[in-house]
């Protein structure tokens, strides 16, 4: 039947008719008994059809103390069947039209996906590391540092990304942040300030971005007034 009312014009016509027919006889008590309570549980339970009814009863009201009649009896309030949460939204779902229904389920699903897809994302973010201690050295990259002053690291599978927490040379200005960046060959791959304080600065790299080599990290104060100024040395590491 919903679907003849969506695409029927006439019988959604002729379904009104019916609807008000016996929400006036309703109103006007022409239903006693079984009859009675069969339209109160199933006609008027939808919120429209009792809310047409309650707006027939003020009319005819107005109407008899216009003409100066007694007015009519009003018809007792729809008693309420309270059987559970889920049976009333049962009956609110039943009562609604087929396109609304449609919308809702779309809804539905859309806002249900939305947290799946948060969920995971929200695991996706706990992302497994390796650390890796280094002082500055005076030797540039091109340079060969003492064997003491380069340390190597293997970075196994599943790590996703490794800090390092760079050490400040104990001369070193605080400053309001820092920059870094690789030297040659490999200037231009992600370097992530993660935190600093009095003594270090902490940086991540994507351990994708790392093959095996030597790698050479500049370090850049930054301080209130915008200017930049070159921490001495570079933090000389190796991947194996």
């Amino acid at each position: 039947m919903e679907l003849r009312l969506l695409s029927d014009p006439a019988f959604c016509e002729e379904f009104d008719v019916v609807v008000d027919e016996i929400s006036i006889r309703y109103v006007a008590g022409g239903f006693e008994g079984d009859e009675k309570d069969r339209v109160e549980r199933y006609f008027l339970r939808a919120p429209e059809r009792q809310n047409k009814v309650k707006v027939m009863c003020e009319l005819m009201h107005q109407s008899a103390v216009t003409r100066g009649e007694q007015p009519a009896p009003s018809p007792k309030s729809v008693p309420v069947v309270d059987d559970g949460l889920f049976a009333r939204l049962r009956r609110f779902w039943i009562a609604e039209p087929l396109m609304f229904r449609f919308a809702a389920t779309m809804a539905l699903i859309l806002i249900v996906a939305g947290i799946v897809l948060l969920a995971r994302s929200g695991r996706q973010t706990s992302v497994s590391y390796a650390t890796l201690v280094l002082a500055s050295s005076n030797a540039e990259r091109g340079q060969e540092p003492a064997a003491n002053q380069v340390q190597s690291i293997k970075l196994e599978q599943g790590i996703g990304e490794l800090r390092i927490q760079l050490l400040l040379p104990s001369e070193a200005t605080p400053a309001k942040g820092y920059r870094a960046e690789f030297l040659p060959p490999y200037a231009g791959k992600t370097l992530t300030v993660k935190s600093q304080d009095s003594r270090s600065v902490t940086v991540a790299v994507p351990a994708v971005e790392l093959t095996p080599d030597r790698y050479a990290i500049r370090l850049f104060a930054i301080y209130a007034d915008g200017r930049e100024e070159k921490v001495s040395g570079s933090y000389i590491f190796r991947v194996e």
